[in-house]
């Protein structure tokens, strides 16, 4: 594609980044994956940072110059032209008022990291499309925990990419760090007694009666009792951990036959998380011969020449060969 000059301008080449106006980040060094060679037709001189309109896949597109080489993957090509510079003006009504507004969160996110301003005369502001940090420190709520931890990755992700201070990014990756570690905490206070309550009502011989019944649709969307599998694999969990050894033992048991049910409609081999739990359970108990039997019927169902790479199948064959060993040692 020919080149449209101005005023008899030599051909110049650049490499650009197509960017969003409103992007603020610095300006890195071209990337290989995502920068392009155009033709720059213009009188005035490029400069890296310098903006242009490009010809883009739907419509014309800002892009932003990385390099004023070109790069490696366009030698040899005929290039396009840059549609028109943009003005500095253009460019600031822009990108001036989306950079005040993050300044004034950084200035915001600083106060509540306890870092002095680092602009003395800027009001610190939370920006509609912002989300208020809390103090690095402190107590909450789950909802609450979760919210500030995320508003503070959002400060940490903002302040990196716009190449502030390290000591800004260090202290903002910390209040998100403190508040993830609340909320996991607070989650696992939840869930555990979530679980608890699960097990006061638990009935195994309910959910095996509703293996029976299950639909084509609740075996395709590994329903169970109206909970997912890999829910009541935690249930079983629970139930060791509460001393309830048979119980766990009887579910695990379903568990493995609902899975052997989405086998058998798939095609895949049954999930081994199940019977690996099984395996687990009945190795503590010594009880080898039956570990042998559940590890058995997995491998009925996933004959070698049908299982894939996953690490836990893998884990199953080497059981059974152990389970093997201990047994013939007690014999």
């Amino acid at each position: 594609m020919s080149s449209r000059h101005s005023g008899g301008a030599r051909d110049r080449v650049v490499t650009v980044a197509f960017r969003p106006l409103d992007d603020l980040r610095p300006i890195p060094d071209p990337w290989p994956w995502a920068a392009y060679s155009y033709q720059w037709p213009f009188d005035d001189e490029p400069s890296i940072g310098d903006w242009a309109i490009a010809p883009g896949i739907d419509s014309p597109t800002p892009v932003v110059v990385v390099s004023l080489e070109r790069s490696e993957a366009s030698r040899g090509m005929t290039l396009a032209s840059l549609i028109r510079p943009m003005a500095h003006d253009e460019v600031e009504q822009v990108r001036g008022p989306v950079r005040d507004r993050t300044l004034r969160f950084l200035e915001h996110a600083r106060l509540q990291a306890g870092l002095p301003p680092l602009h003395g005369g800027l009001m610190p502001d939370v920006p509609s499309e912002f989300t208020a940090v809390a103090a690095a420190r402190g107590d909450a709520t789950l909802e609450q925990a979760s919210a500030y931890a995320d508003a503070w990755w959002q400060a940490t992700r903002l302040a990196r990419q716009m190449g502030r201070d390290v000591d800004e990014v260090d202290a903002f990756a910390e209040a998100g760090r403190y508040w993830g570690r609340v909320r996991s905490r607070l989650w696992k206070v939840q869930h555990d007694g979530d679980l608890e309550r699960e097990l006061e009502k638990v009935d195994v011989a309910q959910v095996a009666t509703a293996l029976a019944g299950r639909t084509a649709a609740q075996i395709d969307s590994l329903q169970l009792a109206g909970k997912a599998l890999h829910e009541w694999l935690e249930v079983v969990q629970a139930l060791e951990r509460a001393g309830r050894g048979e119980e766990a033992l009887q579910l695990v048991e379903v568990l493995i036959e609902a899975a052997e049910q989405e086998a058998a409609r798939s095609g895949r081999e049954p999930a081994p998380a199940y019977t690996e739990r099984a395996a687990i359970m009945l190795r503590r108990r010594k009880d080898y011969d039956a570990e042998i039997r559940v590890l058995q019927r997995w491998e009925a169902f996933c004959p070698p020449e049908r299982r894939g790479p996953g690490a836990t199948q893998q884990k199953l064959a080497a059981r059974l060969v152990k389970a093997r060993q201990l047994a013939a040692k007690t014999r």
